[in-house]
């Protein structure tokens, strides 16, 4: 199988996104967006950070989908949230196209990424989105008021669970987390 990654573009020059397909159809989705301080980073930097990211989803049977996004201060806040929903919508009209079932987009956001995610869901003023169309999300190592975002969403149709443990006695496969959608 290719795991070279199909590259996406938007209008600015940060706003790029590769895509890793899979075989077959129907596979679970995940977009990764990467930390760097919200000043620096890429999707694409060397290993063993993110430029791996996307092909082992791959390798897993799971379409892998990395993204850039504005630094800042470029476009202001929430410049980059907003660039988690192109990415996210993207995904959501083209994810069959390379053998994913849009059905099943888990986004993960990794230290600034995870605040930009945090963001996009949780924000009041960018609510409206396609926040309720995705099956989860994870944010690691970032900084978020999670009981403001608790509050927030519990109120809507979907539902949010807060994990504070950082250890599992058993965690569960990765593969496991992402064929499985969460309730509503």
């Amino acid at each position: 199988m290719d795991l070279r990654a199909v590259p996406t573009r938007g209008e600015h020059e940060r706003q790029r996104l590769d895509v890793f397909p899979v075989e077959g159809s129907g596979a679970p989705v995940v977009l990764f967006v990467h930390g760097g301080g919200f000043v620096s980073g890429d999707k694409q930097v060397s290993p063993p950070f993110y430029s791996n990211v996307g092909r082992y989803f791959a390798a897993h049977d799971i379409v892998g989908a990395c993204m850039n996004y504005r630094y800042a201060p470029a476009g202001g806040w929430p410049a980059a949230a907003h660039d988690v929903e192109a990415a996210v919508s993207w995904l959501l009209d083209r994810a069959d196209l390379y053998g994913g079932n849009p059905q099943h987009l888990i986004v993960i956001g990794q230290s600034a990424g995870g605040c930009h995610v945090a963001t996009w869901l949780f924000e009041p003023s960018l609510q409206g989105g396609k926040q309720d169309q995705i099956s989860g999300a994870v944010l690691m190592s970032g900084f978020y008021e999670a009981s403001r975002a608790a509050r927030w969403r519990g109120t809507g149709s979907a539902k949010i669970r807060i994990v504070s443990a950082t250890t599992f006695a058993r965690p569960p496969s990765a593969d496991t987390c992402l064929r499985t959608r969460a309730p509503r």
